[in-house]
């Protein structure tokens, strides 16, 4: 047996000690090995088999000396039915014990045992005490994220990361191949929900958040499952629009408005070439209609072949369809899904004492655009504008400012009171400077 040995052990259920302590006196685990048989995570199993490499744990009313614990272990895979077993957890029956006694695992076609360094279950406060998020400030904010696509994935997993605590994911489709270029989901993720895909892992980014999915279109009002999924997002704190349609932003628009829960929306034009957020607070500035009217006019970036020929006339042949999909670089769709993660912790942590509060006055305005390159609407940029600051340039954020239209059909230009605090705003929706962009 090498002397170079020494394998670790991770509990990743942040509940595994109270698991094991519920159970009987002894039992099987979950167990999955990763490099070379080094590292074994384990987690409390329910008893089934699953195909899985299984591992023992008993537990132990008193300490006992590092050799009388390995003789233990010995005996425990000694007696065990089954050749599968490579490791024995050693755990505390009580509190005042400690979490666990000791771990080892048995190295391929070895009958003694290695004692494991044993890594604790995770909790909150290891996630994020260093940043510049307060531990807590999060923990009890809910966001709705609608579209988990190559944009709406990356926001969730940075709202995960930084400790928003619970989240509501709606996405009725499947995770193809050419999508995973640009998600964070991977190719053993394929044919999958993006709902459940997405949930897997932003619970291995962060055990502790809770998370409720509905694999429904947003459009489908009729769905069984669309009165659930609007109660949820009553409660929620805000709601992310990742999607990639004109008609499913415009719906999300109305139960914002309906709702009174602030959105934030974003999207890329066609191949990535730039994009837009906006930030809608219901009641207190323009919405998605204010902005934009009763129809977007910049093209949306076509990724996907099944929405794209759900809204293509049914004469067109695949082939034509199949030639509309011009997917952008993740480089290009990562500047957009950043911006609303900032204007989400913003929104989020806005009136709260944090290390992000400056950007409360820095990212005052609702809408930003940005340029990737030049071309289609960023057509008219400069060459060699990123040199110069009088003219609009790529990779920049604009801030554009709009406001509330008194003719909007969507909001139809209400005073809303938020906090104790009445606003009422009587401008006629525009869009300053427009020539900067060369688009006057």
């Amino acid at each position: 047996m090498s002397t170079e040995f020494e394998p670790v052990l991770y509990f990743p259920q942040p509940n595994f000690l109270q698991l094991v302590r519920q159970s009987s006196n002894s039992g099987l685990l979950n167990m999955k090995s990763y490099d070379n048989d080094t590292v074994f995570h384990l987690t409390h199993s329910d008893g089934t088999m699953d195909g899985l490499k299984r591992a023992f744990y008993l537990r132990l009313t008193s300490q006992l000396a590092l050799e009388q614990q390995r003789e233990i272990a010995q005996q425990m895979v000694a007696s065990s039915p089954t050749s599968m077993v490579r490791a024995v957890v050693l755990v505390a029956a009580t509190d005042d014990v400690g979490f666990c006694l000791a771990a080892f695992v048995f190295p391929r076609g070895e009958s003694t045992p290695v004692q494991a360094v044993i890594i604790a279950p995770p909790t909150s406060e290891l996630f994020h005490s260093r940043s510049i998020l307060e531990v807590d400030i999060l923990k009890d904010t809910s966001v709705c994220i609608i579209g988990l696509g190559s944009g709406g994935s990356q926001v969730a997993v940075e709202l995960v990361k930084a400790g928003v605590g619970q989240l509501v994911l709606v996405d009725y489709d499947r995770l193809e191949l050419n999508n995973i270029s640009r998600h964070v989901c991977g190719t053993t993720d394929i044919g999958r929900l993006k709902t459940n895909a997405m949930r897997d892992l932003l619970l291995d980014k962060n055990p502790d958040v809770s998370i409720e999915t509905f694999d429904l279109d947003i459009n489908d009002t009729d769905h069984k499952d669309y009165p659930a999924m609007k109660d949820l997002m009553k409660g929620c704190h805000l709601i992310v629009a990742s999607t990639d349609t004109v008609q499913s932003r415009y719906n999300i628009n109305s139960l914002s408005l309906e709702l009174g829960v602030p959105a934030i929306y974003g999207k890329c034009s066609t191949r990535a070439a730039g994009g837009e957020v906006l930030r809608v607070r219901p009641g207190f500035t323009a919405c998605l209609s204010c902005v934009y009217g009763t129809m977007e006019v910049t093209p949306d970036e076509a990724v996907s072949f099944e929405r794209l020929r759900k809204v293509t006339p049914a004469y067109v042949p695949d082939s034509d369809v199949e030639a509309q999909i011009q997917v952008g670089l993740s480089s290009d769709i990562n500047p957009i899904a950043n911006m609303i993660v900032k204007l989400s912790l913003v929104e989020l942590c806005r009136g709260k004492p944090s290390g992000i509060s400056s950007l409360e006055s820095d990212l005052n305005e609702e809408f930003y655009r940005w340029a990737n390159r030049r071309e289609q609407e960023f057509k008219v940029y400069p060459e060699g504008g990123f040199q110069r600051f009088d003219k609009p340039a790529i990779l920049r954020w604009y801030p554009v400012s709009f406001q509330p239209d008194p003719n909007c059909m969507a909001c139809k230009m209400r005073s809303t009171t938020v906090a104790g605090e009445t606003t009422t705003d009587e401008s006629t929706s525009e869009t300053p400077d427009a020539s900067f962009f060369g688009t006057a």
